[in-house]
């Protein structure tokens, strides 16, 4: 029928040959083959099924048979033996250890060089080297002269280079760098010997040494005259000085930038920037190129900080691992002293979330210190770097005053956190740049001087804002945050600060900050009013003398005069002219006020002050200025008057002082300056 299909069971298979089907005999669900059954394999060969352990046994075997066949098997093995009885620090006697050591060495001399190419064998090498005599380690290295740039490119050989470093001599030290010579450029770039050339470079390269490795960067005519340019000709320094050398071959600058740039620009690109040899190419880079001048015409210095600034969009970490060197936080310092503040606001949110990092660190606060210096928004640094400088991360209060002391008393923390209330402004004129913050603060022959000198220069054809201003509006913000101030860590942990000297500078520049105006300090005076009253009452349980030593003893006088103690103009101590004057805080700190409402208006109280190194402290009171004894000038002379009243009652007790103790005393020295003071 048209248009009808027609069925399976209708189609007409007469005309197809019938398939028979081949059946086997059926096998039980789960049944073992027979081991020892023979089968075949799909290409029709026989073989016989094993069971999976004897596989294992048979592949086992095997293994060990071509470990025999490889040259010094037996000897190799026997070293890993040993390796892992030596290596059992606390089980193994020192006359066996020796023993062990010296068949160890009877193994492996003359062979090292099979050993340190495989990742087994190689550990035996660096075990040798840990408990060897300098001879042993001195006849290794030497057996292996020749292959230690092959040896750093290795996978695992490179442990055993870092282990000869560490362990050698600097003869054995000065045969592995002389071979890195004229190979640089080859193993920065590599994956492995990155790492030991910049390790080396950063913690044992002589400073001829770094300079010759240095020099690399600047061209393949000092990679090929290598041996000239490690040793010196006749002996001359060698110095790695790209302004110098450019100076002296002007008509090599645009080769030796070409090469330069390219270098940098290629280890960043590929995001291997925490290498210090890269930091220091940078900073030479920087130094040679110069800066980018008021309309951008330097293009060379503009493309520099460009690179810096594209590190930011790309999200990689060449700003963060550069600030922690010393070349690479003054490659920092100098481009936010160069930038505009677009520029400078980028840099600085690079180390969001890392400024108390920066501010531990040895040559990171220096871009803080940089910051302080640069930027003309203090709003805008008000609110990116104090935040994180007050702990203002954490939740509880306690936490953030523990974490504020703990920065006030941290070598390089604190300098970071007093900076801006001591930047070295002259307060008789606007010119900051020839005047350094405090020699306790900054060292004058430090590093961190220098880079500040270097950043107040460059930053004249950039900053616009008044160096004085600045500093005062950055102590204003600093003192007035509303949370976790600095004055409320200094009340609740003034027994730490007072623990330390660090401590004790850190609270005497807080309550002596001068750009403290509408800051209530009154609750800080009164916990130190405390601490004397627990101090005097702890000695007199104790039936001995308070003891507040020198730091605290300096706090408390400092106190008491009520400000700081600046020079005149034109005076300088190394000449032997010291005039000054105190520069009082505002308002008045009154803490002679306070002293002697709360504490010396007992007259037990002053008589055992009199007899200890506290009446150092009544000294001081006697040649503070009246105005710290009251709210105005009538009130402060009436209350110094009747405080001198009283200390002149006291004459008979400094009498006996004086001659009851040595002159070495310093209770003895208080009560003899006293007792002058009392004849006027």
């Amino acid at each position: 029928m048209a248009g009808k299909r027609s069925s399976p069971s209708a189609t007409n298979t007469s005309d197809k040959p019938s398939k028979k089907i081949k059946t086997e005999p059926h096998k039980a669900h789960g049944s073992k083959p027979n081991p020892s059954e023979t089968r075949k394999n799909p290409k029709g060969e026989s073989f016989t099924a094993k069971s999976s352990k004897e596989a294992h046994q048979q592949q086992k075997a095997l293994s060990q048979q071509r470990k025999q066949a490889k040259p010094n098997a037996d000897s190799i093995q026997r070293a890993k033996v040993l390796w892992e009885r030596l290596r059992l620090k606390s089980h193994v006697e020192p006359t066996e250890r020796k023993r062990l050591v010296d068949e160890l060495f009877g193994l492996i001399t003359g062979h090292v060089h099979d050993f340190v190419f495989k990742h087994d064998s190689v550990r035996t090498i660096q075990c040798a080297v840990k408990y060897s005599s300098k001879e042993q380690r001195k006849a290794i290295a030497k057996e292996l002269k020749g292959e230690y740039k092959t040896l750093a490119e290795a996978r695992y050989g490179k442990f055993l280079l870092a282990k000869l470093l560490e362990e050698g001599d600097q003869e054995t030290r000065n045969m592995i760098i002389s071979e890195f010579y004229g190979h640089v450029k080859r193993m920065i770039n590599h994956p492995e010997a990155s790492w030991i050339l910049d390790d080396t470079y950063r913690k044992l390269a002589t400073t001829k040494q770094k300079s010759a490795m240095l020099r690399e960067w600047y061209g393949p005519e000092y990679a090929i005259f290598k041996a000239s340019i490690a040793e010196g000709k006749g002996g001359e320094s060698v110095s790695a000085d790209l302004v110098a050398l450019l100076a002296e071959n002007p008509e090599k600058r645009q080769p030796i930038m070409q090469h330069l740039w390219r270098l940098i620009n290629q280890l960043i690109q590929k995001n291997l920037t925490g290498f210090t040899i890269l930091h220091d190419a940078m900073l030479q880079y920087s130094l040679a190129v110069g800066v980018p001048g008021p309309k951008g015409d330097n293009q060379a210095a503009v493309e520099f900080l460009e690179l810096l600034k594209n590190d930011v969009d790309s999200g990689a970490d060449l700003l963060k691992n550069i600030a922690f060197t010393p070349s690479g936080s003054r490659v920092v310092c100098r481009a936010l002293a160069c930038s505009d503040a677009k520029a400078r606001k980028i840099i600085v949110r690079v180390y969001k979330g890392h400024i108390e990092t920066l501010a531990c660190d040895a040559n990171g606060h220096r871009v803080l210190i940089a910051a302080f210096e640069t930027i003309d928004d203090t709003v805008m640094t008000g609110k990116s770097i104090f935040p994180e400088l007050l702990a203002m991360n954490l939740t509880s209060l306690e936490e953030r005053r523990d974490a504020i002391a703990a920065l006030g008393v941290h070598p390089f923390g604190r300098v970071a956190l007093l900076y801006p209330l001591n930047t070295g402004a002259d307060p008789h004129s606007n010119d900051e740049e020839a005047v350094m913050p405090p020699r306790w603060l900054v060292q004058p022959r430090s590093g961190t001087a220098a880079v500040i000198s270097e950043v107040r220069k460059l930053r004249q054809a950039t900053s616009k804002k008044n160096p004085v201003a600045r500093r005062a509006e950055l102590a204003t913000s600093l003192m007035a945050t509303k949370e976790a101030t600095l004055l409320d860590s200094v009340t609740h942990r003034i027994d730490n600060l007072l623990g330390s000297s660090f401590g004790c500078q850190f609270l005497t520049e807080v309550l002596l900050s001068k750009d403290s105006s509408g800051v209530d300090k009154s609750s800080a005076l009164e916990a130190l009013i405390e601490y004397l009253k627990l101090k005097d009452s702890g000695a007199q349980s104790e039936s001995k003398d308070m003891d507040l030593g020198a730091a605290v003893g300096r706090t408390m006088k400092r106190l008491i005069q009520g400000g700081k103690f600046e020079l005149d103009p034109g005076s300088n101590p190394k000449t032997g002219s010291s005039e000054g004057h105190i520069v009082y805080t505002n308002p008045r700190l009154r803490f002679s006020s306070l002293l002697w409402s709360s504490l010396l208006n007992d007259k037990d109280v002053r008589q055992r002050w009199a007899n200890s190194d506290a009446n150092l402290l009544l000294l001081a009171m006697t040649e503070a200025d009246e105005g710290e004894f009251g709210e105005d000038a009538e009130q402060g002379a009436k209350e110094k008057k009747a405080f001198m009243k009283e200390l002149r009652k006291m004459i008979p007790e400094f009498q006996k002082v004086v001659e009851s103790n040595p002159s070495t005393e310093a209770k003895f020295r208080g009560a003899n300056l006293l007792l002058e003071k009392m004849k006027e």
